[in-house]
């Protein structure tokens, strides 16, 4: 568990959640230097191994976790991650196709 001044480090960051009763952050923060600042001094502290995932096109997710055990799944973020990019290869697919069809016409 993380101490109370590494909790204070992270108390600005707009989510913390509890993971399978050990500590899980995921961070969003558009000051990217501070959140690696951040991450950085909890790791030199030893309390945290951390990785950073960008997850869609507007924000960056960082997922902290204990003693190097992924607590969040990334797989599923993945897996989202590619059907959002099929439905916007189809979405402009389909309006390049109707586009063509009225310049065709």
């Amino acid at each position: 568990m993380l101490d109370k001044d590494s909790r204070k480090l992270l108390s600005k960051f707009r989510k913390y959640e509890k993971f399978k009763g050990l500590d899980a952050f995921i961070l969003f923060n558009k000051n990217f230097e501070q959140t690696v600042i951040a991450i950085q001094t909890l790791e030199s502290l030893g309390y945290i191994s951390a990785s950073i995932i960008q997850t869609d096109f507007h924000s960056r997710e960082y997922h902290i976790t204990q003693s190097g055990k992924a607590l969040v799944d990334t797989d599923k973020l993945d897996q989202r991650r590619e059907y959002i990019k099929l439905i916007f290869s189809y979405l402009l697919g389909f309006i390049s196709g109707i586009a063509l069809h009225y310049l065709l016409t």
